[in-house]
């Protein structure tokens, strides 16, 4: 599963040319908007860095143990947290606004570990990219494949929702690989075509069709006559206010898509929950939840509100595992959003 929103930038480097940075579809180099003052030549010449950095950087992770990737996790959330103070004033107002009923001392050590789980998944998502389908599922595993399995063999298509909560990266590969039906996951792609081509050919697994999110509405009416399951990541900003469905989540007013709504009434599709649970590092578990069986007949936004109310249950049980390293929240007409990943 692929969001349509960054998970984190992480370093700003040399002049802002590029950024390391953990994108919803892994973690890369890219380039900044300042590359398309470039010249053609320049910007060709920065692009292919990127390209080779990125493959030297995978290549660094294979045969990297497990003990040794986390080790060095804890070494970038100190860089992260204490050296560069990656969007620490945003994180911190995010969670003040969130958890007014929690002490200082109690803040401080969600964030702490909102930055040891950016490192960790960001690591984990290099080291994913060498690992096989058989590891993966081994480490990301699908507990009840089932309740989609019986909606897609009676022909009806699954949407299933995700958020940016625990490693989605390994999930975009287990879990297609538990259905018999192929998976339809939208994606953002990247801006370098030389490393877009590249990562998109290193996603490519079993039961798996991506698609970039410009084509979301070719590609979804493309398997319009075949049960599939559609997979969105539905916290991120909305393009458009206006369209937006605006949820109270956590306290806050928050502007959402409404893309999954749309779809799902369209194609009358089963909705999912995708709910992902860190079982310790290195291993997570993965539950489908049921939001409903006929969208077509829920008011207007009804939809939007369970997947959100879900999402916050989640947060709200265990709140160490929640980031806000987003803009900060608000209740204006500025759109907003604020759910992040997950931690230990």
């Amino acid at each position: 599963m692929y969001s349509a929103a960054n998970i984190a930038k992480i370093i700003n480097a040399v002049s802002g040319f590029f950024v390391l940075a953990a994108l919803k579809n892994g973690v890369f180099l890219y380039f900044s908007p300042k590359l398309l003052s470039l010249s053609a030549k320049t910007k060709f010449f920065m692009e292919a860095i990127g390209y080779y950095a990125v493959r030297l950087l995978l290549s660094s992770f294979r045969f990297m143990p497990f003990p040794v990737l986390y080790a060095l996790s804890g070494a970038v959330r100190v860089l992260l947290q204490h050296i560069i103070g990656y969007r620490s004033k945003v994180v911190t107002d995010n969670l003040r606004r969130c958890f007014p009923e929690k002490s200082e001392a109690e803040l401080k050590n969600i964030a702490r570990l909102s930055y040891l789980n950016l490192s960790d998944i960001t690591l984990e998502a290099f080291k994913g990219y060498s690992m096989s389908e058989a590891v993966l599922q081994k480490r990301f595993k699908v507990l009840n494949a089932e309740l989609p399995q019986q909606y897609l063999d009676t022909g009806r298509k699954v949407m299933l929702l995700g958020a940016h909560y625990g490693n989605w990266e390994w999930g975009g590969v287990s879990i297609p690989l538990s259905l018999k039906q192929m998976t339809v996951a939208v994606y953002k792609a990247m801006s370098n075509k030389r490393l877009e081509e590249y990562m998109f050919h290193q996603r490519a697994y079993r039961n798996l069709y991506l698609a970039p999110n410009s084509l979301t509405e070719p590609t979804f009416a493309k398997f319009a006559n075949q049960a599939v399951m559609l997979a969105l990541v539905a916290d991120q900003n909305p393009s458009n206010a206006d369209r937006a469905y605006w949820i109270d989540f956590v306290g806050q007013d928050t502007a959402c898509i409404h893309g999954p709504e749309k779809y799902a009434n369209l194609y009358d599709c089963v909705v999912m929950y995708g709910e992902v649970e860190r079982v310790r590092r290195g291993y997570y578990e993965f539950k489908y939840v049921l939001l409903t069986e006929t969208p077509r007949q829920l008011p207007e936004g009804e939809l939007t509100r369970r997947y959100m109310g879900h999402l916050e249950q989640i947060l709200r049980h265990k709140p160490p595992r929640l980031a806000l390293d987003t803009p900060p929240l608000e209740t204006s007409a500025r759109v907003c959003k604020i759910s992040r990943v997950n931690f230990l």
